[in-house]
């Protein structure tokens, strides 16, 4: 088969195949790799004659180690070389990432044609006849424990690493890393959707920031400006969670009533206001686990000001 457009893949089946000599001749342009499948068991939730369908699992490095943040499925389509989703016609699928359960998923079509603000809302797999969605990925722990060890001792000075691991009949297989990865907007989720199904993206940019210190390539911030910069976050959190929970609360009443002249129109309106309301339950998960982390991380800042500042000072032993 010729090469899929805008991946640059080629399944090999010969070894006289004029394309294999040329990745061989040029290792440099090309990456050859045994040829892998999907596992019988997720097989029966895709679409017939489907791509390696790989799981991408993202690493964070926070200040204990290599933490899961972000975990998604990509489903490619019929026929298709590879699994790049919105330029073959797949779909990709957020995994909850401490259970490895299949959350929901979104393709082009719905977020270019339809109303991106309802997505992710898909279930099914284009061209599959079983839905994948609650489906929990087998070798869920091993895939994550395998993907946090290749952080910790393949690239510990990286801040975030996405994993492609292939589910294949012989368990989970590496297939390569990328060290930009985050595609959840591409899904549609939100903070508050991503709040949910991803647990470690509330902490995040702190993550980030505690990754940044002590960097030799990394200015540091005075210790003034570090708590009070702390404090500004903690206000701003603080305003944004009692923001979403007045959001909820009038979302709650209005999915209560969820009546309308027109039926059709009140079907959508209540199916509108349900997403918002999830996204706004999601924001105060999010928002008030922030606030715990931020908190304990200015104390630990204040209380490192503090003995640095009695380090400093002088015994008062008087002198004769």
């Amino acid at each position: 088969p010729d090469l899929q457009k805008a991946v640059g893949a080629k399944a090999v089946d010969r070894c006289d195949d004029p394309d294999l000599q040329k990745a061989v001749d040029k290792p440099e342009d090309w990456v050859v790799q045994k040829k892998l499948r999907n596992c019988d068991f997720l097989r029966q939730y895709f679409p017939n004659n489907p791509p390696l369908c790989g799981v991408r699992i993202t690493t964070v490095m926070t200040k204990t180690g290599p933490e899961i943040l972000e975990s998604w499925i990509r489903v490619g389509a019929e026929g298709a070389m590879a699994d790049c989703p919105f330029s073959a016609g797949g779909c990709e699928f957020a995994i909850h990432s401490e259970t490895g359960v299949v959350w929901q998923g979104s393709d082009e079509k719905h977020m270019k044609l339809g109303d991106s603000s309802l997505e992710p809302s898909l279930v099914v797999s284009n061209g599959a006849s079983r839905p994948i969605g609650s489906v929990k990925i087998p070798n869920w722990e091993k895939s994550l424990e395998m993907c946090k060890r290749a952080h910790r001792e393949m690239a510990p000075q990286a801040f975030t690493i996405g994993w492609d691991v292939a589910h294949t009949p012989d368990g989970p297989q590496m297939v390569e890393a990328n060290l930009i990865s985050n595609v959840g907007c591409f899904m549609g989720l939100r903070y508050g959707s991503m709040s949910r199904v991803w647990p470690r993206i509330p902490l995040m940019w702190l993550d980030l920031v505690q990754w940044m210190e002590n960097k030799s390539d990394h200015p540091q911030p005075p210790k003034k400006a570090k708590v009070a910069g702390l404090k500004g976050a903690i206000r701003e959190s603080e305003w944004l969670l009692r923001w979403a929970k007045k959001e909820a609360a009038k979302l709650e009443r209005s999915v209560g009533k969820g009546t309308a002249e027109d039926p059709e129109t009140a079907c959508l309106k209540l199916k509108r206001a349900r997403v918002q309301l999830e996204l706004r339950r999601g924001e105060c998960e999010g928002l008030e686990k922030e606030l715990v982390a931020l908190r304990e991380y200015l104390g630990e800042t204040v209380k490192q000001q503090q003995k640095k500042t009695l380090s400093r000072e002088p015994s008062g032993v008087p002198t004769a």
